[in-house]
């Protein structure tokens, strides 16, 4: 799956405020994606670890989004139940 991160670039997290360089990317197998930022504070460096969709780019202030779609199927059927066929 591609993705929008640029890898070496600052991403922001949304939730946290976090800020730091985008160092890797991971992909998992039911479509989550998670990217780790680096950053130097407190004289060491620092990594974390975030799901891409909470990040935007330092820069353009850009949210991640992916550039395929995420694997499993049509979301809209998700925790509905279907009826029986009898």
């Amino acid at each position: 799956m591609n993705h929008a991160v640029t890898l070496g670039a600052d991403y922001v997290d949304q939730h946290t405020g976090y800020s730091g360089r985008a160092v890797s990317v991971h992909y998992y197998e039911h479509g989550c994606e998670r990217i780790v930022l680096e950053s130097f504070k407190d004289g060491e460096i620092k990594t974390e670890t975030f799901d891409a969709p909470r990040l935007v780019n330092a820069a353009t202030k850009d949210p991640v989004v992916p550039v395929e779609p995420k694997t499993g199927g049509d979301r809209d059927t998700v925790g509905k139940r279907s009826l029986p066929s009898r």
